[in-house]
């Protein structure tokens, strides 16, 4: 690991992505909300994420159109992303629906043909750094493999929540229904260290913690749901609701050769005023009472239970009160490449 300055990381991923072909808007969008993964200890959806974002990008260049806004209604709509970068298609999708729930209340926006969104947290995050609860679900490249079953059929499918709370950093969920990502197996890969138990299966079906026989010839992981069926039927459905739902490719059409096809990317983004259903202060007064009901269970008073998305927060404040960031040697050759 080498210590890079936070300003001089976010300038050499922009840098990084402009040498790559992409518009420097766009890339300023991607370097900040790959810093936010970093900052967030969530290493497989920081910088390391670039490399496959630029593939997808490319692999799309005789694709690329204009961004456009499709099927729209006061609370709803549709982000065809053109193939632009990935994350300025994800955050263009939030950003209406947060501006839409301002109007309305509530909204909905779909994206499709944009590419992986990054920490999906981040754009939770927004909308709850808006004053809205904020909703976010993803699916992408089939990887996760059924119980039971040899070949990958669904995306590792992540959700995220965010939960505000004045004068105080939101609540922040963001997990995915995989028990691995396509990324960890590239870290375990790279580092020759073997996969936790339950992530992965091999070729049979049989369960592995081999980072090389979890992968099938054409690179496409065999990941398992965590949380066995329960795992699977939450993946199953967001399956439905980013695929069926926004007209996307989902099931055997995902399994091509070309594992990171950009058009099997999508993301659903929900936001709402908490106070639809009851008054704002009655909505916050029974957050905090939730936080400190849950914070005295603790049956050691010595250890702390923790909360959605803290962790992560006090992790990027000591990282960000030192101004320096830890990054692997891989990913900081890959953003000083030329």
């Amino acid at each position: 690991m080498i210590e890079i300055p936070i300003h001089d990381a976010r300038a050499a991923a922009i840098a990084r992505l402009v040498r790559g072909g992409v518009p420097e808007h766009e890339a300023e969008i991607a370097a900040t909300i790959c810093l936010e993964g970093e900052l967030w200890g969530k290493r497989t959806h920081g910088f390391i994420h670039l490399r496959n974002n630029l593939i997808q990008y490319h692999a799309a260049d005789d694709r690329r159109a204009d961004r456009r806004i499709e099927r729209e209604t006061p609370t709803s709509a549709l982000v065809d992303g053109g193939f632009h970068f990935s994350y300025f298609v994800h955050q263009t999708a939030m950003s209406l629906a947060i501006e839409k729930a301002r109007a309305s209340g509530l909204a909905m926006v779909g994206t499709r043909n944009g590419g992986a969104s990054g920490p999906l947290g981040y754009y939770a995050q927004l909308a709850a750094d808006a004053g809205l609860v904020g909703v976010a679900l993803n699916s992408a490249p089939a990887v996760v493999v059924p119980p039971g079953g040899t070949h990958a059929m669904l995306s590792t499918n992540p959700l995220a929540v965010g939960i505000p709370r004045p004068d105080r950093e939101p609540l922040i969920l963001d997990m995915a229904t995989g028990a691995g990502t396509y990324n960890m197996l590239v870290l375990a890969q790279r580092a020759g260290t073997p996969l936790p138990e339950g992530v992965a299966v091999d070729a049979s079906g049989a369960p592995t913690t081999d980072p090389f026989a979890a992968v099938e010839p054409s690179g496409r992981p065999r990941l398992l749901p965590f949380g066995g069926h329960k795992g699977f039927g939450l993946a199953f459905t967001i399956e439905l609701l980013c695929g069926a739902g926004l007209g996307a490719p989902l099931g055997a059409d995902k399994r091509t050769e070309f594992i990171h096809e950009p058009s099997h990317f999508t993301g659903l983004y929900l936001a709402y005023r908490p106070d639809l259903l009851v008054p704002r202060a009655e909505f916050d007064a029974r957050v905090e009472q939730l936080v400190r009901d849950v914070k005295a269970s603790a049956a050691d008073p010595a250890v702390e239970i923790r909360l959605p998305g803290e962790e992560s927060q006090r992790r990027k404040a000591r990282i960000v009160a030192r101004g320096l960031l830890d990054l692997d040697e891989a990913t900081w050759a890959f953003l000083a490449e030329c």
